[in-house]
């Protein structure tokens, strides 16, 4: 089985908007054993695409240009097998994986130094209430109000926890300096899933889409985390929301928060949200390798790119 990977250009010409493929194809790389999760972190100048395997835990970090191909191996490091989730956030100028399992509620947190060797790892989990970690279908990592909180949701339960990681004055040999600390518990209805999180302003929000229920909503999260999330808008309208498999937030225009939509036939819309968070505006789509699993957006020199991973 050969991983394909395209990237799709979204791209403007006097207000007119376009969605074109720049590479469709197989690296060699990524000719063997597929990848299960993947994530890009910037170091430096350079923009890698981390590449993770839960069978063997490998992942392999890719240096990634606009060029043919359009990744280049860099480094390999191991996280360890089983993990679900991959994501990554910035704290302290120092890139962090982060890892997550829901059958152990385990998270685990792994430091990069601009080597892209890890550095230390620290492991979290919670089996108590509030705010206990098991069983949750999405988790993400986002700033707010200068520090990293994370969410946590469960698909079947409707159980929705945020926790966040505050720096140490020393850690354990091996350790980085960080923690994570329980913020808020709450319980929403079952079902919600494609989470897509963007900033307005200094403020955070975030679009998802319930299967169970049929819904669309933009929260937003509260000033002080520790007093949760608010509805914002319900039941808006989004172009074939209950078949969309995968949905990712950009940024565009100084900032402005935009949204891109995947359906699992290859059609793919990047949208405008607007900036009352009361809905958006469609400016470009395209048809693009049917199946992916993943949609990643990222900037490659000041070309607004969108990844998407599928397995042929």
């Amino acid at each position: 089985m050969a991983t394909t990977l395209q990237f799709l250009e979204l791209s403007s010409n006097k207000g007119s908007w376009t969605l074109t493929s720049a590479y469709s194809g197989t690296p060699a790389d990524f000719a063997g054993p597929r990848y299960d999760a993947f994530v890009f972190i910037r170091n430096g100048d350079d923009h890698i695409l981390c590449a993770y395997r839960a069978a063997d835990g490998t992942t392999d970090l890719f240096q990634t240009t606009l060029s043919d191909p359009p990744t280049r191996k860099v480094a390999s490091i191991n996280l360890g097998t089983g993990w679900s989730t991959l994501d990554a956030f910035k704290y302290y100028n120092e890139n962090f994986l982060m890892t997550y399992r829901p059958d152990t509620g385990l998270f685990g947190f792994f430091s990069l130094g601009s080597d892209l060797a890890i550095r230390g790892r620290y492991m979290y989990s919670r089996f108590h209430a509030p705010a206990m970690s098991r069983d949750f279908t999405m988790v993400k990592s986002f700033v707010a109000g200068g520090r990293v909180i994370i969410m946590g949701y469960g698909f079947d339960s409707g159980s929705v926890c945020l926790y966040r990681i505050e720096g140490l004055v020393s850690s354990q040999t091996g350790a980085p300096p960080i923690a994570a600390h329980t913020v808020w518990d709450h319980v929403w209805a079952p079902g919600w899933t494609r989470f897509a999180f963007f900033t307005l302003g200094k403020e955070v929000f975030f679009l998802k889409t319930n299967t169970k229920f049929p819904n669309v909503n933009i929260d937003h999260v509260l000033d002080d985390p520790a007093t949760g999330t608010s509805e914002v808008h319900s039941n808006m309208q989004l172009v074939d929301a209950q078949t969309l498999s995968l949905v990712a937030p950009f940024e565009r225009d100084q900032g402005h928060p935009h949204f891109v939509a995947y359906r699992p036939d290859g059609a793919v819309v990047a949208y405008r949200i607007y900036s009352t968070c009361a809905g958006w505006s469609q400016l470009a789509n395209a048809k693009a390798v049917a199946a992916a699993h993943t949609l990643l957006p990222v900037v490659i020199d000041e070309k607004q790119l969108f990844l998407l991973v599928a397995e042929s």
